[in-house]
């Protein structure tokens, strides 16, 4: 399932209706800060690396692998 010019409160629906073993966000961040969003007018909203913490975390008995690759993101050292 794709989801396009992504909302904060879609992403959360999307969670719930698909239960998705894997996510994999492609978009904009914001490095440490978060990722970039819209709100419900289409304006930009940062989500912030807790709550989507947060938000992940009340899927962790379903979801195996969050992958985000968004630009701005400093590269993973690993």
């Amino acid at each position: 399932m794709a989801e396009l010019a992504l909302r904060v409160d879609d992403l959360h629906r999307a969670l719930l209706d698909q239960q998705p073993t894997i996510v994999h966000f492609s978009g904009h961040g914001a490095g440490s800060h978060g990722l970039v969003l819209e709100n419900n007018s289409g304006q930009i909203q940062l989500v912030s690396t807790e709550s989507l913490a947060r938000l992940f975390g009340l899927f962790q008995s379903k979801i195996e692998c969050v992958f985000l690759n968004a630009c701005y993101s400093p590269p993973c050292n690993g």
